[in-house]
């Protein structure tokens, strides 16, 4: 009996030794750098990531999607709890224009590998600031006024619109008349002369009863809109096809 119960117990650690796996989340998984000068050469981000799993991870490979793109990776061993970071760099020497790049991490965790993407715009040698930046509001440039978004109901995506103040005097921008349906964060910003940021716009589907298509609008207030009040052009519009 006593053979057996020390058995039982053997086999229960060991199972549970065997169990012990690393996991890997992110802070982010992917970055957007915005509008920057070819002047500056390069770019770069980090990407911090933590070990949710029981067991020590490391990281053994991290693939970039072109030669354009360098990155740098924690080699140790990260124990369960710790953190660890992935820096990616991208040239921009000669490179003008969008561009998307996908980082593939490869590593010893139980989901296998893991996608990263860095995007942004590259404005050419004298160009003007606000190149990539086509929707004009006042002082405000931003790089859409339109989004589409495709879920099913109950569903949440975001997407990210970028915006730069192209005048010579801080510019307050806020949102008005927002679809039940649609947020922005942040929901009030401010921006220095030439100073870039982005917003986020947020769909939720869940707040839909049905499905089918859906297009809305809201407005874009800045501190130089008269009496506060948007101007007809100062829109911008969401449009989403919800299915079941």
């Amino acid at each position: 009996m006593k053979q057996l119960s020390f058995l039982l117990l053997t086999l229960l650690i060991g199972g549970g030794a065997f169990a012990q796996k690393a996991a890997i989340k992110f802070d982010q998984e992917s970055h957007n750098f915005g509008t920057v000068a070819e002047e500056v050469g390069s770019v770069s981000c980090d990407f911090t990531f933590t070990n949710t799993g029981t067991a020590p991870l490391v990281i053994t490979n991290v693939k970039t999607s072109c030669g354009c793109t360098a990155s740098s990776w924690t080699k140790e061993p990260v124990a369960p709890g710790a953190t660890g970071v992935i820096k990616a760099t991208y040239s921009t020497n000669g490179r003008p224009g969008a561009f998307t790049k996908s980082i593939t991490v490869t590593s010893n965790a139980e989901s296998g590998d893991k996608v990263l993407y860095i995007r942004g715009t590259v404005t050419p040698k004298g160009q003007a600031p606000d190149f990539g930046y086509p929707v004009k509001i006042g002082s405000l440039r931003m790089t859409t006024g339109n989004i589409l978004f495709g879920l099913k109901l109950g569903e949440k995506k975001s997407q990210m619109i970028d915006m730069m103040n192209n005048g010579s005097s801080e510019l307050s921008v806020k949102f008005d008349k927002l679809p039940k349906y649609v947020s922005v964060t942040p929901a009030e910003t401010s921006l220095a002369p030439g100073a870039k940021t982005s917003i986020m716009v947020t769909y939720d589907a869940s707040k839909l009863k049905k499905d089918g298509n859906y297009k809305n609008q809201f407005f874009v207030i800045l501190n130089d809109n008269v009496n506060n009040k948007p101007a007809v052009d100062n829109k911008i519009t969401v449009s989403g096809t919800v299915t079941k």
